[in-house]
């Protein structure tokens, strides 16, 4: 799972998703296709 955090409160939910391995947090202003994994085709 990627969580991409928009306000407060989801940054603690990205945490315990980070906690239990579940996935992990990209911020916001960091995404693209680098931090996705996304091949160019």
């Amino acid at each position: 799972m990627v969580v991409v955090p928009m306000v407060d409160d989801e940054l603690a939910v990205g945490a315990g998703i980070v906690e239990l391995e579940l996935g992990t947090v990209v911020r916001r202003e960091k995404i693209n296709g680098q931090t996705l994994g996304v091949q160019p085709r």
